[in-house]
């Protein structure tokens, strides 16, 4: 069973004074659309885009048959496009620093971008990969 998260993006701010994790220095970053953009990102197909290269992403990585079925699932019902880009970017099979530096992308719509382009560059590298795998398998059982 999948279980709702929240989550934010934050900013703590640098200080030379030995408090710089307290709490009360941290910064929640909004990242709320509006209700403008949130409409030209669906009537360009953006939103469908994401999700359909997202599941496709979970489909053909090594997940959990079953896993990958309910996060699918998940990912096709997600409503809000920020926690939509939070929940792929962390199926993403890459280096934590890598998925920091697109947390760190301050426009929604770049982040979306660039998370819609590593979906589907990853998601090719994997059909690649699974096409070459097959055909090796069918020549070694020729």
């Amino acid at each position: 069973m999948l279980v709702g998260v929240g989550v934010s993006r934050f900013r703590i701010p640098r200080s030379s004074n030995h408090q710089q994790g307290r709490a009360e220095n941290i910064e929640i970053l909004r990242d709320e659309v509006s209700a403008d953009v949130e409409s030209e990102l669906r009537s360009k197909g953006t939103v469908k885009q994401l999700k359909d290269s997202g599941s496709r992403y979970i489909e053909l990585s090594e997940m959990n048959r079953s896993r990958a079925e309910q996060l699918i699932e998940v990912v096709r019902s997600e409503t809000n496009i920020v926690k939509l880009v939070f929940l792929l970017l962390g199926q993403l099979n890459m280096e934590a620093d890598e998925q920091y530096s697109l947390l760190c992308i301050n426009d929604l719509e770049t982040r979306i971008q660039e998370c819609l382009n590593l979906l589907k560059n990853l998601g090719d590298s994997l059909q690649v990969a699974r096409e070459l795998e097959t055909k090796v398998q069918d020549r070694i059982n020729k």
